[in-house]
């Protein structure tokens, strides 16, 4: 599939990822909407009367996972495999601790895990009582805190980032169930031809995997090779999801503050813990739910009329979920 070379090469040449993904991307993408509340109703009408596209931060996902990085071992040793990894600041605190020459020692050769294991128990104060495994557990409880520690502090520059999720289907029932209280909100239809590059560039398919992808491990082939962050790192991980979501096929739009304001002291402090509101295009369409309200599917109407956005509504039939035109007496509330 296209997503995977797309993916493939995001971390080393973003060019030739953006040349992939706009050649795939579908001529039309859909955004499921709720009308339950004052303010998501209000951020609607700001959408059809202006484009308005309201990015959200992680916490206000659905999915606990989004924008993070899971460990895929629970082993230390399976986080240092070579000389360059073993200088790393994870063992800075440790080394202070031992005798120098006798801690080069133990961290030279492939099996450093075993000799710093042992070099720990000979240092211990006692060892009555304890055992090799003992000692084992206990160091890869110390070192994978500090790994868990470098994966909260890579989490955190993806939080800095905030997401508008769109899907390549209109008839998604879990979506539909989902996003729009029940079929009662909106499904608002886009025409991708219209956007500008800059958007475009943005806008990324989501990769769904059995398991999201492992950031320290990356880090670690980073520092390996002495080569700066590729400037896709922040999108690679903030586009991945556990493929229990895949039936909702989305693309997102990435916001990235840091090309908006190019300095991090310069973005501005109501910024962090809230989502933003970006110019965005207006939606060629919406789709009403099944189980709309009549007094809001009339205000709907008035508004996408003197906007000249199409109208039509999902209607529950034996076939599944079709859409019928809006007549244009309804408009007005008939």
């Amino acid at each position: 599939m296209w997503q995977d070379t797309f993916a493939s090469v995001l971390l080393s040449d973003e060019q030739k990822a953006l040349d992939i993904k706009r050649e795939n991307i579908p001529t039309t993408l859909y955004r499921y909407r709720s009308v339950k509340t004052g303010v998501s109703f209000a951020r609607l009408v700001k959408t059809l009367c202006s484009g308005q596209l309201y990015c959200v931060t992680r916490d206000m996902l659905n999915d606990p996972f989004e924008l993070r990085s899971t460990l895929s071992s629970r082993k230390a040793s399976a986080y240092f495999g070579n000389d360059k990894t073993k200088q790393s600041a994870i063992f800075d605190h440790l080394k202070n601790h031992f005798d120098v020459e006798e801690f080069s020692k133990a961290m030279s050769g492939d099996d450093w895990f075993d000799k710093l294991m042992r070099l720990v128990f000979k240092n211990s104060p006692s060892t009555d009582g304890l055992s090799m495994e003992f000692v084992e557990t206990s160091l890869n409880s110390v070192i994978m805190k500090q790994i868990e520690d470098v994966v909260v502090a890579y989490e955190s520059i993806f939080n800095v980032n905030r997401i508008a999720s769109f899907s390549e289907t209109c008839k998604n029932l879990p979506m539909w169930h989902h996003y729009t209280d029940e079929h009662q909100g909106v499904c608002l239809m886009y025409d991708t031809s219209e956007l500008s590059v800059f958007d475009l560039n943005h806008l990324f398919p989501v990769i769904y995997a059995q398991e999201l992808p492992d950031v320290v491990k990356f880090a670690f082939e980073v520092l390996d090779s002495k080569t700066p962050p590729p400037t896709g790192l922040a999108t690679f991980y903030c586009i991945h999801k556990l493929i229990d979501w895949s039936y909702e096929k989305e693309w997102r739009y990435v916001y990235q503050p840091r090309l908006r304001y190019g300095r991090h002291e310069d973005i501005p402090p109501d910024y962090w813990g809230n989502g933003v509101e970006i110019d965005f295009i207006k939606p060629l369409k919406i789709i009403l739910g099944a189980k709309m309200e009549q007094d809001v599917k009339s205000e709907l109407c008035n508004i996408a009329l003197t906007q000249g956005i199409a109208v039509t509504q999902m209607k529950v039939t034996p076939y599944g979920l079709e859409e019928i035109e809006v007549l244009e007496g309804q408009n007005n509330g008939q």
